[in-house]
């Protein structure tokens, strides 16, 4: 189990994509995970269930 603060330093040395951008600041469905799978899993069926 990784720590808050390695997830987060994780989380800066993605590509800085749209969903790096906006989930940490929007939180999809309840999700505030800012780094994994969960953050942008959420995000993504956000924007399928939206279009």
């Amino acid at each position: 189990m990784k720590s808050h603060i390695a997830a987060e330093i994780d989380a800066l040395s993605l590509p800085m994509d749209q969903d790096t951008l906006v989930c940490p600041a929007i939180p999809y469905l309840g999700c505030h995970v800012v780094s994994g799978s969960c953050c942008r899993d959420q995000k993504s069926a956000a924007d399928r269930y939206y279009k």
